[in-house]
């Protein structure tokens, strides 16, 4: 079996192409790193932490939501340099309402014993980041 992921020649491109105020592109490119190791951090600590008997989820929820707080004090705190910026705020709206729906997993279940908040999570999710791809292939540089 190939374990190959192809990506998009576009892609590599934005990504070589992109600059942050007053960080050079390689320091642009490792910050993103930040994300998915203490991502993978907090699941450790959330596996280990259920191994020792007393299951901790702190890290886990730090990640988690952290990662919406400095997204959204990005946003609020560097202008865009492209058009449709204000698309973010309905992506982290989405992904809100995905927590929100997981975390309302039984009382949103007890509503009509169709969909639980977990399952409703997904389709919310999915949302979020198709219209964070609507932003990309929408804008434009101002």
């Amino acid at each position: 079996m190939r374990w190959l992921i192809v990506q998009d020649q576009a892609c590599q491109l934005f990504a070589d192409s992109r600059t942050s105020p007053g960080i050079d592109n390689a320091a642009d490119a490792l910050s993103t790193l930040a994300y998915p190791v203490a991502g993978t951090g907090g699941a450790i600590c959330w596996h280990w932490s259920t191994l020792q008997g007393a299951e901790n989820l702190l890290p886990y929820a730090a990640v988690q939501y952290g990662a919406l707080a400095s997204v959204l004090a990005i946003v609020m705190l560097f202008r865009s340099r492209y058009t449709h910026g204000a698309y973010i705020f309905g992506m982290l709206a989405m992904y809100a309402a995905a927590k929100a729906s997981e975390a309302l997993g039984a009382q949103i279940y007890a509503l009509g014993g169709i969909v639980s908040g977990h399952k409703l999570k997904h389709p919310l999710t999915a949302f979020a980041v198709g219209w964070l791809l609507r932003m990309l292939r929408l804008r434009r540089l101002q």
